[in-house]
């Protein structure tokens, strides 16, 4: 636990916020993999940027209007927005060579009958210089908003009249800035202000433990084993070290109805002993693509046994657990391979079939929370504080 040195040095900033509508916005991941989902504009590249995405399109040409539609699915693991009052965009148009542009916000929720249903927010005023606009869908009476499956804007320009003037460049970001720096902990993010200060000393109150750990001494592996990861069904492109695990770039397999990928690495040498654990379990974080689902598969014995662990929702950007209860074991001082299983919708679902999925271990090495800031990572100490209040007094750019 921390010590008060935290409070003592930034009580005096305490102050109490007043209450606001409630904003839901896609994440920076969200973002990276825009899509058309319809109508004649068409993407010719996309960027992710600093805080979004740069699309660079066409808006294509009807009889009347032209129109670009540009939107991120998330089918496969729909965003709970229940919460929120209204979603959100910010469009920023950097490139516009039609006289005038307008916009309108949708999104999509599932109707409870098998079915998504298409809500739009307002249309936007005529876009006459380039500068960043919010879109909005108000959420406020809508059936299925626990289950938003997509989210996207049409922008429309003036049509054929103007053959040659429908190339355009936006960018996508959040209407929701990300954190500015490391004492940026709280909304609203982009300013440091009170409700920081209240959310590090809510955080220096509070015992340091292991982070997504499910068990009470779980099994898990680290970066050594787990580039040793290799295909065992679908696809498998790569895998790389990132942090203190590792990034695997693979391809979903269509198999009738649903699609998947399956890689692993062997432990036979010797072979993994986990009968003094209660469960093994890994970390894993969905980078891009459209899987929706993963396992944790593990082969005991000389048999290689086939064991798999629930699957858990893969939300992108969104770290999840996924783990196997040692108790469902026959042998479980005799593991022979460690599995993750990965699901993705029916292959004719998929706009790519490729995916990218990082996976690290539980537990040591991973941050308590927001103000674990400096090693050693997993402790809270002087040294947090003593980085959270210099980052707090440098202040936002």
């Amino acid at each position: 636990m921390r010590t008060n040195v935290l409070t003592q040095a930034m009580a005096l900033t305490l102050l109490i916020g007043a209450a606001s509508a409630q904003e839901i916005t896609l994440t920076p991941a969200q973002l990276a993999n825009p899509i058309v989902p319809f109508g004649a504009g068409t993407v010719d590249s996309f960027t992710p940027d600093e805080f979004g995405v740069l699309i660079d399109g066409d808006l294509g040409d009807k009889d009347d209007f032209s129109r670009i539609v540009i939107s991120w699915d998330f089918f496969g693991a729909p965003i709970d927005a229940s919460g929120a009052d209204v979603f959100t965009l910010t469009i920023d148009p950097i490139e516009v060579n039609t006289p005038f542009l307008n916009a309108v916000m949708f999104i999509q929720t599932a109707d409870g009958m098998g079915g998504f249903t298409f809500i739009e927010g307002s249309v936007s005023a005529e876009w006459t210089l380039l500068e960043p606009v919010e879109l909005t869908v108000p959420l406020t009476g809508i059936v299925g908003a626990d289950q938003v499956a997509r989210v996207g804007f049409q922008a429309f320009g003036p049509g054929a009249l103007f053959p040659s003037e429908t190339p355009i460049v936006f960018r996508v970001e959040p209407s929701t800035p990300p954190p500015c720096n490391a004492a940026d902990v709280a909304e609203p993010f982009g300013v440091l202000d009170a409700a920081d200060t209240m959310a590090a000393l809510a955080e220096s109150t509070m015992p340091c433990e292991p982070a997504n750990v499910i068990g009470m001494n779980p099994l898990t592996f680290f970066q050594d084993a787990l580039l040793g990861f290799s295909e065992i069904t679908g696809d498998f492109n790569g895998v790389a070290a990132s942090g203190n695990g590792v990034v695997v770039d693979a391809e979903l397999l269509d198999n009738d109805g649903f699609s998947e990928n399956t890689f692993g690495f062997l432990t036979t040498n010797p072979v993994v002993d986990a009968s003094a654990n209660d469960t093994i379990e890994l970390e894993v974080q969905l980078l891009s693509g459209e899987a929706s689902q993963a396992r944790l598969v593990v082969k005991e014995g000389p048999t290689f046994f086939f064991v798999a662990g629930d699957s858990v929702d893969l939300t992108s950007g969104e770290p999840m657990t996924i783990f196997l209860d040692t108790s469902v074991l026959a042998t479980p001082e005799d593991i022979r391979e460690i599995d993750i299983q990965v699901f993705g919708p029916d292959g004719s679902e998929l706009s790519s079939t490729n995916f990218e999925l990082r996976v690290r271990p539980v537990g040591e090495g991973l941050p308590c929370g927001p103000t674990d800031l400096v090693e050693p990572i997993g402790v809270y100490d002087a040294f947090d504080i003593l980085e959270h209040v210099r980052a707090f007094n440098a202040g936002c750019p």
